[in-house]
């Protein structure tokens, strides 16, 4: 009898409420996954904010860019016009009082971005056999792949440069939402911009990897990984500005309802739009307060707690070695120098406070509300990571030596532990426990 556990793969950790972690799992519900052909997801988990895919779900994916790259690249444009045709609905609910279609908008945009960590996870592995007899690897691919077009928070970097202390109010209404994801996070206040701007390091340029000649289906890949790197962002970012005008009219809801803020997250959007018109709240309710999951099979979803939630914690979960003094990753930005620092663990965005000036924030993945804590880090290390994460892209923007895709960064490092991080061979090495 085979393990349970070969059967599933890891693919990420991201800290999020019901609200939010249940919108990435209606894949095959939306345009994205049903119109171009990469419905392969066929059971999915959220246990207790760590995703799950089957391994032979993945591989599918793997498999499918390696054949379009090499033989249909036409059908990368169609998926970016369903991206483009995605933006513009959730754009269009700014500044209107319409919750349930802006939820509704929210779950075909933020599963754009689904499809595109999955094929992200499968271009990596493309790269990898194409470059397999050459000199070249996939890190130094990785820092020629950065977005098209500017972002939302490329396009708030380069305003924050020529600001002027006089408007400094104006910019903060302007960019408030910065800061914030989804319905999680802290908008942007004049203390935190000026925290902001006294402590950002001068820009310089990354060390990237030049005159590399790479085999032309590697050209066409990172051509590909460039638009993906900006739909990914632009469309998280444009939801994320979107829904903070949402907050308010949430609020209210929970008000109407006896729930407080956090309590109205632990509801995925089915159930808010529910208790928006019955009043209702689910059998569970109040159990996923200690843990929740989210389970997807036959292309629904639903909450799991209790003893359903362990026994499937149970068969994922792998174990690691805690006692190792080193660890490997994907090399994102590189440094010259070995940085050494001290280690911040950064799993909620609201803990990014704990940031000061030079430390290593480690993160299971960085998200648009980390960007003020990642401007200060020394450097950055992820769990996750991809071509087109956010960590890789902002830490190259930024100018941050950055490591991802270590998987377990934050399982065997804590806080105030002293590290060293070395970009030029992508290796984590603690110096003090």
């Amino acid at each position: 009898m085979n393990d349970i556990k070969n059967k599933w793969y890891h693919f990420g950790r991201w800290v999020e409420p019901v609200l939010s972690a249940g919108s990435w799992l209606e894949l095959n519900n939306t345009k994205a996954f049903r119109l171009t052909g990469i419905d392969f997801i066929k059971e999915a988990r959220d246990l207790n904010c760590s995703y799950y895919f089957l391994k032979r779900d993945l591989d599918k994916f793997s498999d499918f860019v390696e054949k379009k790259i090499r033989k249909d690249i036409a059908w990368f444009d169609g998926f970016f016009a369903i991206c483009e045709e995605q933006i513009k609905n959730v754009s269009s609910f700014e500044g209107k009082n319409d919750l349930e279609n802006f939820l509704e908008a929210t779950i075909e945009a933020a599963n754009c971005t689904m499809a595109i960590e999955l094929l992200d996870y499968g271009l990596e592995r493309c790269l990898e056999k194409l470059l397999q007899k050459t000199k070249v690897g996939v890190s130094d691919v990785l820092n020629k792949i950065k977005p098209d077009k500017k972002t939302l928070l490329m396009q708030y970097q380069d305003d924050l440069k020529t600001l002027r202390e006089e408007d400094m109010e104006n910019f903060v209404k302007k960019w408030q939402w910065v800061g914030t994801h989804f319905f999680m996070g802290n908008p942007l206040t004049e203390e935190k911009l000026k925290k902001e701007i006294s402590a950002t390091k001068k820009e310089k340029e990354a060390k990237l990897s030049e005159n590399i000649l790479l085999p032309e289906d590697c050209k066409t890949a990172v051509e590909i990984g460039s638009k993906m790197a900006f739909y990914r962002s632009y469309i998280v970012e444009t939801i994320d500005k979107i829904a903070f005008g949402y907050w308010s009219i949430l609020k209210k809801l929970g008000e109407k309802n006896n729930l407080n803020w956090q309590d109205i997250l632990y509801l995925t959007y089915k159930e808010i739009i529910q208790l928006k018109r019955e009043g209702t709240l689910p059998d569970n309710f109040e159990e996923r307060r200690n843990g929740f999951g989210i389970v997807m099979e036959d292309n629904k979803t639903r909450v799991i707690v209790g003893k359903e939630l362990k026994k499937q914690l149970k068969e994922c979960q792998e174990k690691v070695d805690k006692g190792i003094t080193e660890f490997k990753g994907m090399v994102a930005c590189r440094s010259d120098k070995k940085i050494k620092g001290i280690v911040k663990i950064v799993e909620e965005s609201k803990h990014i406070s704990k940031m000061n000036k030079g430390d290593i924030l480690v993160a299971n993945e960085t998200t648009p509300d980390y960007v003020i804590g990642m401007k200060i880090a020394g450097a950055i290390i992820t769990n996750q990571g991809g071509l087109t994460s956010h960590a890789a892209i902002i830490s190259r923007e930024l100018s941050i030596p950055c490591i991802i895709g270590t998987k377990i960064a934050t399982k065997v490092l804590k806080d105030r532990q002293l590290v060293e991080v070395d970009t030029n061979k992508g290796i984590v090495r603690i110096l003090k426990k």
